[in-house]
């Protein structure tokens, strides 16, 4: 004799919502997704007179120049970082540098005096050349309107810019600005 079976449902996976026909499932979040993405974009970029889009007509100015460690004082114990300005180097809009000598964290700092006005800083770019990074060498910005400090480091530990780690015959930093010149 046959032993009596229940008859079997369909697992669980295979079944369809009666909810909703099985597409709209992946549809309606899909297109949830879109809208907030959407109004998320439109949110930031009417966000106020600071975003901006891109634009051949944006009133943009460019900065730059290379600073050369290859001088170093009277009594040979520091370096003096100068402009690099030849007819192979232009330099733009910097129109001098110096170091802070002052007692507090600051020491050390490398100071470029900038023109072109207190326009907003769109980027700042400090790149070291191939013997700096060979030292390990980085360096950043801080600021960018009329003054821009840069600070150098090796493994977190900072590198005033009149040390003779600087020092060498070619060692330079470049120095890039992109500055907004229109009104905000």
């Amino acid at each position: 004799m046959a032993a009596h079976r229940a008859p079997r449902s369909r697992p669980r996976h295979a079944r369809r919502s009666a909810r909703r026909p099985r597409g709209l499932r992946f549809l309606i979040p899909l297109l949830a997704l879109a809208v907030a993405f959407v109004g998320g974009v439109a949110t930031a970029t009417a966000g106020g007179g600071y975003l901006r889009e891109a634009d051949v007509d944006n009133p943009i100015a460019s900065r730059g120049c290379v600073i050369r460690f290859d001088t170093l004082s009277r009594s040979g114990a520091s370096v003096v970082p100068r402009i690099h300005a030849n007819e192979t180097h232009a330099c733009v809009g910097v129109t001098s540098l110096s170091v802070d000598w002052s007692s507090g964290s600051s020491r050390g700092d490398l100071i470029l005096n900038n023109t072109g006005g207190p326009g907003a800083v769109v980027s700042v770019t400090v790149e070291e050349d191939e013997s700096l990074a060979a030292r390990d060498i980085q360096c950043g910005p801080s600021g960018g309107g009329t003054t821009t400090r840069i600070r150098c480091y090796r493994d977190g530990v900072k590198i005033p810019a009149y040390s003779l780690e600087m020092y060498g015959k070619n060692v330079n930093l470049w120095v890039g600005w992109d500055m907004w010149m229109g009104e905000l």
